[in-house]
């Protein structure tokens, strides 16, 4: 085997991440992220972040948190929206809708406009979607909880403006 240096990373990595077609890699830590070519290592993007997630549709689209009080989400690898939610924001996890962990709930919120879906009262650690995107998984400390969902209903709700504010897509 052939050797080859590929760089140094500036920051102790805690999260390792691919986006949803495996062509870019993140890596998140020490306050900050950066996304690399999957298979040359190149750098492609990079910023301030406590959580990062890929969004599961789009090449180059993902949300970093960036503190407690403010989320902001790429597509295509550029800014598209500011969230601020009105709670401490402690985590952040990715799939077809971006998910906010507060202190003992999580909130579903769309990708286009940071609209929110639903609430959850449970403190997932992580959360997982199935690859059709019609189930996902939260998983909690001593339990886990198994979710349909219906995205084109959410989809719909959200353009017709039937989805409420304050609680999101009904059903």
């Amino acid at each position: 085997f052939q050797t080859k240096e590929l760089g140094s990373c500036e920051l102790f990595p805690q999260k390792l991440l691919h986006n949803s077609n495996g062509r870019f890699a993140a890596v998140c830590g020490d306050g900050e992220y950066i996304i690399y070519t999957s298979q040359a290592l190149r750098n492609k993007s990079f910023g301030a972040a406590l959580d990062f997630a890929w969004s599961s549709e789009g090449t180059g689209d993902y949300a970093v948190r960036e503190s407690t009080s403010r989320v902001r989400v790429f597509r295509n690898f550029k800014e598209v929206n500011v969230f601020k939610p009105p709670f401490a924001a402690d985590g952040l996890f990715g799939g077809n809708l971006i998910a906010i962990a507060g202190s003992d709930f999580v909130v579903f919120c769309d990708w286009t406009e940071c609209r929110l879906v639903m609430r959850i009262d449970v403190a997932p650690r992580d959360i997982y979607w199935s690859q059709d995107g019609e189930h996902v998984v939260l998983a909690c400390e001593d339990s886990y909880f198994v979710l349909r969902c219906n995205l084109d209903l959410v989809n719909e709700s959200l353009s017709n403006g039937t989805a409420s504010p304050e609680d999101g897509v009904e059903g």
